[in-house]
């Protein structure tokens, strides 16, 4: 962490005004004509599919000019100043974006979808004027909606060096603002640049916080004014006094974006000095050490560049079919929840009086109105929890439908009185659980109160216990992927947004997050991979690295088993599971289970080990990926449902058959103690929080911790790469291949239907063999396809 924790509190001077008579935000209900149109340079950006931004009403008087600052608020004013700003080549253009109805910290959509620029400001350095003698250039985009118009020139010049933070957000604000159909006469070529409509990124202080210090957290990198607070070592001789900037209580936009892009410049001389003086140590090196600032300007910023493009891109979506989806998990909770309190209501669990029927009205999502059902009475020791034998609850009157019930009469009934009567059951816990892995022991292993409602329904209440389970289910796919989805969708395309904002250097994906996204296996019933799907005439081309993390794993230790599993293209969990059960390896020697299939693609004689031994297998994969994550004994027999010993004694055959890994952790460990860090195979550096800790069980996660980091990392670094020379890739972009999004270890394109068989090739050579990774001594594979769907090409 750089320096100290004090605040740094940055004002701005400005001539005296009341500044009440401003106004930070105007009603996008009100539409207004476009004026005509202002002569700006013709330029050339594809059809985006973005939302148009709602005009502005008439704004406030402007603010008299700042020391220092000079404020545009005409289109004409800022024609003017283009030119200037496109001279100054030679140094860094400093941009911070001012908007309204978007938080980065609060946001539940992207950039792309929603938030209006206020104001712009430019800034180089103190001492270099950029017009009218003032060292930052304000643009108020708040009188006259059009007043950003002119500068499309300058956002497209790539011999302007720009520098944001937060990248991603600034250039999808500033995308929805100059690709928006309102402008389509006033920028007429602007569509034919596609997502190059911005040109000249020079750097992401956003993300070089992040390379210089990998741990940060989100909270403390996300914002410029938190990311101060983290370096506020640096110099407060700014010039501006008396405004808080990191609080999020700054009102004007124009002072926060003048006090901001002066910070921005010197943040980014802070971290451009740190990250010159700090060193990457590539395993394939075959030059010089780079600084920590040459791996930035190598890869980091073609590939945050890449990332705001496959933003602005995003991933078609069938909306129809996501909304017929959407009604079905909808009856499907409705139902399960009528069934739910049903049982209850047959065993007079739950009791109501009155004419209307109040059964549709409880709610099985409410852990009160459950927790009351299942587990009362229950008396905490502690005295924190406390459940009573029968509750009353106030609940809406609801039809099956879930809307108001109305009597006979056209009254309404709103609101009604249910008695809960609790079943008896005792929690496995310490305090009542309604959680997965409970409710699953609850259902095998019942324990219930003597002469309780639940041990005289014994068969009633398990069945509850297994519709509570059914619903979780649907519950989950609704609330976390159908609905967000359908208000997410803009013109059937959604924009996630992805970020290089964990330690391991992995992308995180929000608003909406495609990673969590449950596979097919895991999602027989709405099968969500199957609505995002390839516009007309194309087809989706989804590329999937195998094993990626082993691989690293294998080259890293230089583990003889692993290689040879991944050199001869064999199996690697049926390799382990052949070593780990004495039964199968009798079956292997013996002749009647063959472990891999015939290299040659000729057909085997013999059965293969995974096909007999699923179960073996199973268990083989998750020992392999438990050692990766550093994993123990004790949480492995959890997941296999045995004893410690057991478990313990699989772990030891695993690792005296591999002593080469066990080395090598050891020697991980040493070094990130040594150095507080650890190294991915490209040199980056991944902080260990606590790895020299006292306390030895944060030791062992910090331990834990630096050997996942190191096959994390490294497959971030991999797959980056390969996405970077995909992006670069000539061949593919004749053949209209377009990168769309990357979801853990896939990268998804969007291609023509009758260029797809021509593109999986190099699009496979590439990944396999991508440029920078020429000393991976284990080899890459991919397993790619085209489909019509994303869960098509799985």
């Amino acid at each position: 962490m750089r320096g100290s924790r004090l605040k740094w509190v940055v004002r701005a001077v400005f001539r005296p005004r009341q500044i009440s008579e401003r106004v930070l935000s105007f009603p996008l209900s009100v539409a207004r004509q476009i004026p005509a149109p202002v002569p700006t340079t013709q330029l050339s950006v594809t059809d985006c599919q973005i939302v148009p931004f709602a005009a502005a009403p008439e704004a406030p008087q402007p603010l008299t000019e700042m020391v220092g600052v000079v404020e545009l608020e005409s289109p004409e004013e800022v024609a003017e100043v283009v030119p200037f700003l496109r001279r100054l080549t030679e140094h860094n253009h400093f941009i911070t974006v001012s908007a309204i109805n978007f938080d980065p910290k609060r946001a539940s959509k992207s950039a792309w979808v929603v938030g209006e620029v206020q104001a712009i400001a430019i800034h180089c350095a103190p001492e270099v004027s950029l017009f009218r003698g003032c060292s930052v250039v304000v643009i108020n985009n708040r009188a006259d909606i059009r007043t950003l118009l002119p500068l499309a020139p300058y956002f497209a010049d790539q011999e302007v060096r720009k520098v944001y933070h937060n990248y991603s957000v600034c250039k999808a604000l500033l995308g929805r603002y100059f690709l928006s159909d309102a402008y389509e006469q006033e920028l007429p070529n602007l569509s034919e640049l596609g997502d190059d409509w911005h040109k000249g990124f020079a750097a992401d202080t956003l993300h070089l916080a992040r390379l210089d210090v990998s741990n940060l957290k989100a909270s403390e990198i996300g914002s410029l004014g938190r990311l101060l607070e983290t370096y506020a070592d640096m110099s407060s001789e700014t010039g501006w006094s008396g405004l808080s900037v990191w609080n999020g209580k700054t009102v004007d936009p124009i002072l926060r974006v003048c006090s901001e892009v002066k910070q921005l410049q010197q943040l980014f001389l802070k971290l451009e000095g740190y990250l010159v003086g700090g060193e990457v140590v590539p395993e394939f090196a075959t030059e010089q050490r780079e600084t920590a600032f040459q791996f930035y300007a190598k890869y980091w910023r073609p590939y945050g560049e890449l990332l705001t493009k496959i933003e602005q891109r995003g991933m078609h979506l069938d909306v129809e079919d996501m909304q017929n989806k959407r009604v079905l998990a909808t009856d499907t909770c409705r139902k399960l929840n009528r069934e739910f309190w049903d049982q209850a209501f047959k065993i007079e669990a739950v009791r109501f009086d009155g004419p209307v029927d109040l059964r549709n009205s409880l709610n099985i999502q409410s852990s009160k109105q459950v927790n009351q059902l299942l587990f009362g009475p229950f008396n905490d020791p502690s005295g924190v929890i406390s459940i009573p034998e029968e509750n009353d609850f106030q609940v809406r009157c609801l039809d099956e439908q879930g809307q108001p019930r109305l009597a006979e009469n056209g009254r309404t009934y709103t609101k009604s009185t249910v008695k809960i009567t609790g079943l008896g059951i005792r929690p496995i816990k310490e305090k009542p659980s309604l959680s997965s892995d409970v409710l699953r022991v609850l259902t095998k292993k019942p324990n219930f109160h003597q002469n309780s409602r639940a041990q005289n329904h014994r068969e009633e209440v398990l069945a509850m216990l297994e519709t509570y389970q059914q619903r979780k289910v649907p519950q989950k796919i609704l609330q976390g992927f159908l609905s967000p989805y359908c208000r997410l969708a803009v013109y059937s395309r959604i924009h996630p947004s992805l970020n290089l904002n964990t330690n391991t250097g992995r992308l995180s994906c929000q608003n909406p997050n495609l990673q969590n996204i449950p596979s097919l296996g895991k999602d027989q019933e709405f099968k969500i991979r199957m609505s995002f799907t390839a516009p007309p005439g194309k087809l989706l081309i989804v590329a999937d690295y195998s094993q990626a993390e082993l691989r690293i794993l294998a080259h890293v230790s230089q583990c003889e088993g692993l290689r040879h599993a991944f050199l001869t293209g064999g199996d690697v969990h049926s390799h382990t599971a052949f070593s780990m059960f004495p039964h199968v390896r009798e079956a292997v020697e013996s002749g009647k289970v063959a472990v891999d299939a015939d290299p040659g693609g000729g057909k085997s004689l013999v059965p293969l080990l995974k096909d007999v031994f699923p179960e073996e297998r199973k268990r083989a994969k998750t020992l392999n990926f438990a050692v990766l994550y550093g994993q123990g004994p004790r949480r492995l027999a959890e997941t296999w449902n045995v004893s410690f010993e057991e478990a313990r004694d699989v772990v030891g055959k695993w690792f005296t058959g591999r002593p080469e890994v066990g080395r090598w952790k050891k020697q991980v460990v040493l070094y990130a103690q040594k150095y507080g860090c650890v190294r991915t195979v490209l040199g980056r550096a991944v902080q260990i929080k606590d790895i020299n800790s006292q306390d030895i069980v944060r030791r062992m996660h910090a331990e834990r911790a630096a050997v996942n980091a190191v096959a994390q990392g490294s497959a971030a670094d991999i797959i980056m790469l390969a996405m970077i020379e995909l992006e670069r890739c000539s061949a593919l972009r004749d053949l209209g291949v377009v990168m769309v999004m990357q979801v853990h270890d896939e990268i998804i394109f969007e291609v023509p239907e009758a260029n797809a068989t021509a593109a999986i090739p190099r699009i496979k050579e590439i990944m396999e063999r991508p440029p920078g990774l020429e000393g991976f001594s284990v080899g890459l594979s991919v397993d790619i396809k085209a489909a019509k769907s994303w869960g098509e090409a799985k």
